[in-house]
């Protein structure tokens, strides 16, 4: 994880926890809280695995070969 996502990570913990101090029996405060923490979350992932991907695989559509992958067979994606 980057330094910046860490940081955006730390701020969206504080802000969540803030609020449960703030609101401590508002439950639908908190479930909103925690569905934008969780979307932040997936969010990073899918960039993540979209780097990882792309670094990595190979694309074939219509018989051509697309991207820079190592174009082993398990990286082949068709």
């Amino acid at each position: 994880m980057d330094v910046k996502d860490r940081i955006a990570f730390r701020a969206l913990q504080a802000a969540f926890f803030e609020g449960m101090v703030k609101y401590p029996n508002d439950t639908d405060k908190m479930v909103l809280g925690f569905k934008v923490f969780e979307k932040w979350i997936d969010e990073l992932v899918d960039r993540e695995l979209t780097k990882i991907f792309g670094k990595n695989a190979t694309i074939k559509y219509r018989g051509e070969t697309k991207g820079g992958g190592s174009g082993t067979p398990g990286n082949i994606i068709h």
